[in-house]
C-alpha cells in the first residue's frame, strides 16, 4: 500500500510545525511497517530482539530481515588506490576516450535472497595531478576523471557492467582550464585534492550483484583514498 502523508503541503503557505509532525510521524510508521507501540507487549524483554550477527573479516552485518554491508579505508598511502590514463590504447585523455576502473577497495559484493531494495553510499578524497605532458595534442591540465557507480546482475543470462548515470561525479585536474581550479594559491596535493560523494538506491532481483565505483581516467597519475562504501538492504 503506498504512503499517504496525512497533511498535504500547499505551495505558498506556511508550514505549521504540528502537520510537518504528523508527516513524519507517520512516514516513521510507514517505514517500520506499520509497527506501533502497541504491537509490542509489556512482557518484550531486550534479550528477546534479534541484535543480528556481525562479520569482522567482510565488514559486513547480517540482520534477520536484511543485512548491511560496507567498506571503510583510511587516508595512509599505502591504501592508495592508484589510477592512470597511460594504459588506453587511444589518446589518454579525448571525449571518446572511455574505459573505465575500478576503484580498488570502493565496493562489495553481495547475495540477495529475495528482490530488494539496496541503498548504496559513498564517500571518496582523490588526488589528481596535472598532466607532465601534452600527449596526443589534447592540451594539459583541463579534463575531468569521471567517476560512476558500476552494477553487476550476475544473475543476468550475459552479466555485462552498467554504469549509472545519475551517480556520476569529477576529479578535475589543479591546474589549466579555470573549471580545474580549487585554490590559485594551493599547490601540490592540496591543490590536486578533490573529494567525491553519492548515495543511490537499486531495486535488485535475487541473486548476486556487484557494485563498485569507478573512474574513467584522464591523467597520468591519480589515487583515491579515505574511502567509504556502504550497501543497506530492505527485501521487499
Amino acid at each position: 500500500m503506498p504512503f499517504v502523508k496525512p497533511y498535504t503541503y500547499v505551495d505558498g503557505q506556511t508550514l505549521d510545525f504540528d502537520d510537518q509532525r504528523l508527516n513524519e510521524e507517520a512516514a516513521k510508521v510507514y517505514v517500520n511497517q506499520e509497527i506501533v507501540i502497541g504491537d509490542i507487549g509489556v512482557d518484550l524483554d531486550y534479550d528477546e530482539i534479534e541484535a543480528g550477527e556481525y562479520q569482522p573479516i567482510t565488514g559486513d552485518h547480517k540482520f534477520a530481515s536484511s543485512f548491511i554491508a560496507g567498506q571503510n579505508i583510511n587516508n595512509e598511502a599505502l591504501n592508495r588506490s592508484y589510477f592512470t590514463s597511460t594504459t588506453k590504447a587511444n589518446t589518454q585523455t579525448a571525449a571518446s576516450s572511455v574505459q573505465y576502473r575500478d576503484v580498488a577497495g570502493c565496493g562489495k559484493q553481495i547475495v540477495l535472497d529475495q528482490s530488494a531494495q539496496v541503498l548504496i553510499s559513498w564517500e571518496v578524497a582523490f588526488i589528481a595531478n596535472a598532466n607532465s605532458t601534452t600527449s596526443g595534442g589534447d592540451g594539459q591540465g583541463q579534463w575531468e576523471n569521471k567517476v560512476l557507480l558500476k552494477h553487476i546482475d550476475y544473475s543476468a543470462a550475459n552479466p555485462t557492467p552498467t554504469y549509472i548515470a545519475g551517480t556520476r561525479g569529477y576529479v578535475f585536474e589543479p591546474t589549466g582550464a579555470p573549471s580545474g581550479l580549487l585554490d590559485p594559491n594551493a599547490g601540490g596535493n592540496a591543490a590536486a585534492y578533490r573529494q567525491v560523494m553519492g548515495s543511490y538506491s537499486l531495486i535488485l532481483s535475487r541473486g548476486k550483484h556487484d557494485l563498485q565505483l569507478a573512474i574513467n581516467p584522464k591523467v597520468e597519475a591519480g589515487w583515491a583514498s579515505a574511502k567509504n562504501f556502504l550497501v543497506e538492504v530492505f527485501y521487499l
